[in-house]
């Protein structure tokens, strides 16, 4: 019970947040042409290579060890270390400004290149607030922080709008007023912590090469993860056109209602599943718990993934007649919100006995799936290759993720009922991608929602009924 009401405190953000985000698809619609909204995902897509190389897998060393170390502390050396790289990569930035703009915008723009200098930073900053958020459990405040981002990107959209020339700058602006404005109180939020930062911290448990150690092949894992996840975006924007790139991403925020549980899960989960482990590493009610948990968020998130193949046809009417393509990109799409929640827990063998090596093997031998099939799929299809070859990669990345897990921590989660239904839903959303709509769709969805029901019924009607 108090499982499942600190969940709902750290989800219930992420759930407005994500109807505010919803109610702001159609208006970047209306408002930004395909290829801006290209240029726009190109931007974030930058963002992200820029954060990762920044935070270089320290912030999941600030994670693993909050619980061990004084954090005032663990803090001060972290934001160190990321202060170094960040530095280094500013001088790389700006050093090729000319090719990485042409390259993102097809043109030379000076302001986005400071823009997402002061973007990373800023954002890094924003990174370490809300883990000490998380890792503390403070599950309201870390939803207040959640619902802030996404209102207040509403809000500054609707002002620039009035403001400035329409063109994706005003995306861009946007994302950066709002992460500075939240970050801000997300800092004052947690001051208590970050009043005690160190210039130059004395003797702790963990030392900077320690952190150092345990972050670099984190980092290098997170860079084949970032690849894994925009190499669909830059195949688009290789092979096919900026337009193209615009509606796949058009396609990709309305997955966003099953990235909602993604997120609002994850957030909660890591530190939860630390915390039990380290109390009880070898408890057969410890094991019980995992598999119950996986076979819980295995059951929401097959259901939300069938749901919105069966109405993907609706989100014609939210996107306009320029986004209309973009309906049939989102069955295949839906496999990496759902694949991924999933395997957090089925993968924890990995995460609790530190094998990051073989972390990073999983992440190499995903992205190389990607990749082919990115290479042979987006000439043919263009967006539809593009998730097609993401749908392939979630179910590869699931299934080394959860079978080597299995070798360092052992858990039944009834896996066989698990691939059955995965097996029947790709298939279910190849048939909804190249075809229109009629009532086989129908029929399909309703069939694999009673059947998904029916396998995970057991295991559903016992948590209802000790939730009630």
């Amino acid at each position: 019970m108090k499982i499942i009401k600190t969940f709902l405190s750290f989800s219930i953000g992420t759930w407005i947040g994500a109807a505010i985000g919803i109610i702001t698809i159609p208006l970047l619609t209306h408002f930004f042409s395909p290829e801006d909204m290209g240029k726009a995902s190109m931007f974030q897509l930058a963002l992200n290579i820029l954060m990762l190389f920044t935070l270089f897998g320290i912030d999941q060393a600030f994670i693993r060890f909050f619980y061990e170390e004084k954090t005032e502390k663990l803090l001060s050396k972290c934001l160190a270390l990321t202060s170094i790289v960040y530095a280094c990569l500013m001088v790389l930035l700006y050093a090729f400004r000319h090719h990485i703009s042409l390259y993102l915008f097809d043109e030379y723009v000076p302001e986005m290149i400071h823009l997402l200098a002061v973007t990373t930073i800023i954002n890094v900053l924003n990174s370490y607030a809300v883990s000490i958020v998380r890792m503390e459990q403070k599950g309201l405040l870390y939803s207040i922080i959640q619902i802030c981002l996404r209102l207040f990107e509403l809000i500054f959209i609707g002002l620039l709008l009035l403001l400035m020339t329409r063109d994706y700058s005003i995306m861009v602006y946007a994302k950066t007023i709002t992460l500075l404005v939240v970050t801000l109180y997300a800092i004052y939020a947690t001051k208590n912590i970050w009043g005690k930062i160190e210039a130059k911290p004395g003797p702790s448990v963990y030392s900077y090469k320690d952190i150092f150690n345990f972050s670099y092949p984190l980092a290098l894992t997170a860079l084949i993860t970032w690849a894994l996840q925009s190499i669909d975006k830059l195949a688009l924007k290789e092979w096919s056109t900026l337009t193209e790139l615009g509606i796949y991403t058009a396609a990709f925020k309305i997955v966003l209602v099953l990235q909602i549980v993604q997120t609002s899960f994850t957030t909660y989960w890591i530190p939860l599943s630390y915390e039990r482990f380290n109390t009880n590493q070898n408890d057969e009610t410890n094991r019980l718990f995992f598999s119950k948990v996986s076979q819980g968020i295995s059951f929401v998130m097959l259901l939300g993934g069938v749901l919105l193949i069966m109405c993907k046809d609706l989100v014609a009417l939210i996107l306009g007649a320029e986004y209309a393509s973009a309906v049939s990109m989102i069955p295949f799409l839906v496999f990496m919100p759902i694949l991924y929640t999933i395997s957090e827990t089925t993968t924890i063998g990995l995460n609790f006995h530190k094998k990051v090596k073989v972390i990073l093997l999983i992440s190499v031998l995903t992205l190389i799936t990607a990749i082919i099939g990115n290479y042979w799929l987006v000439p043919a299809y263009n967006g539809i290759g593009a998730a097609m070859s993401i749908g392939i990669s979630s179910i590869v990345f699931f299934v080394l993720r959860t079978h080597f897990s299995l070798k360092y921590f052992p858990v039944d989660y009834k896996l066989g009922k698990l691939y059955i239904l995965i097996f029947l839903i790709f298939g279910f959303a190849a048939y909804s991608s190249f075809y229109n709509w009629s009532m086989v769709n129908v029929i399909i969805g309703l069939a694999l929602l009673i059947l998904t029901t029916s396998f995970y019924y057991t295991n559903i009607k016992t948590e209802i009924k000790r939730f009630l």
